[in-house]
């Protein structure tokens, strides 16, 4: 006889931990447009969400530091901790939420490379290099946002402990971590649209989103690694690999017609700006590790 009442029980518990997840990313989102986007980055639409491109400089990439550090134990303490995974989960959605205030068009890699060239000439290596220090921001920001989830849970504040982890446990972690990069480089590669085609945000969120999701899935059934701390560096290694080709060929995939425009981006890797990737792969990158295990699967985390 079926238990309608544990049923009922069941279906509260997921809305209620839906509901939280929301809220939690509302309360991070709100932190973001506030405080960042209300006093500190340049405004306007066109305007691409670069922190190096704030005025206040390194201020600016510290605020946005500790913000990120904030909603992680905001987001712990709103949405839970689960296994460590939902925290950096809001983050990531606050990011992309956060990007995308500026519309489909406006501020995206094309807006930052025309606003790096003032005058018109062959591509140059200059845009690609200036946002690297972008993704070191992000790094700290959430790999300290990770930090503090794992003291979390530690603590046995909400969340499961996590099992140490073998040097043979090590060694496929990493085989996980860049089988899913190389995944989702592929993904992007011929998902982001074509070479001297307009960035459209909408367009590099749904690479991004397709991409990570398909790296983390294909990596985890390869591996039998499944904890999500081989899988949420996977944005960040994926774009520096794809802003460092890019500074060193800012031509590769321009047809000969083409190599004397400085607005279009080198290539599919390097369409996304560094707030995009981290934002939308960090989503779509843990999201999956939600799914049921399979057997033979690996829950320890490094460390």
């Amino acid at each position: 006889m079926v238990d309608r009442a544990a049923i009922a029980r069941v279906a509260l518990d997921v809305w209620l931990t839906r509901i939280r997840f929301a809220l939690a990313t509302a309360v991070v989102w709100a932190g973001l447009h506030y405080l960042l986007s209300g006093y500190v980055l340049p405004r306007g639409l066109d305007r691409p969400l670069v922190l190096v491109a704030a005025p206040a400089g390194l201020p600016a990439g510290l605020l946005f530091v500790l913000v990120i550090w904030a909603a992680a134990v905001l987001a712990s303490v709103i949405g839970g901790l689960g296994d460590g995974r939902r925290p950096l989960m809001v983050i990531g959605l606050a990011l992309a939420l956060w990007a995308f205030e500026r519309d489909g068009r406006g501020g995206t890699m094309d807006s930052w490379l025309l606003l790096c060239h003032e005058r018109p000439g062959p591509p140059t290596s200059e845009p690609y290099l200036r946002l690297l220090p972008d993704y070191a921001y992000l790094l700290v920001a959430v790999g300290g946002a990770w930090y503090l989830v794992r003291m979390l849970r530690r603590r046995g504040w909400g969340g499961t402990s996590a099992p140490s982890q073998s040097p043979a446990g090590v060694a496929r972690g990493l085989s996980a971590l860049l089988v899913a990069a190389a995944i989702t480089g592929v993904g992007m590669f011929f998902l982001t649209g074509p070479a001297v085609g307009a960035t459209w945000r909408g367009q590099v969120y749904f690479a991004v989103a397709l991409s990570t999701l398909a790296g983390t899935y294909f990596a985890s059934r390869a591996t039998g690694v499944r904890h999500a701390a081989w899988y949420w560096p996977v944005p960040f290694l994926v774009g520096v690999i794809g802003l460092a080709v890019a500074a060193a060929n800012p031509a590769l995939m321009l047809p000969p017609a083409y190599r004397g425009l400085d607005t279009i981006p080198a290539w599919g890797l390097a369409r996304a700006l560094p707030v995009e990737l981290v934002g939308v792969g960090l989503v779509g990158g843990l999201w999956v590790l939600g799914r049921r295990a399979t057997p033979g699967t690996s829950e320890a985390e490094p460390g």
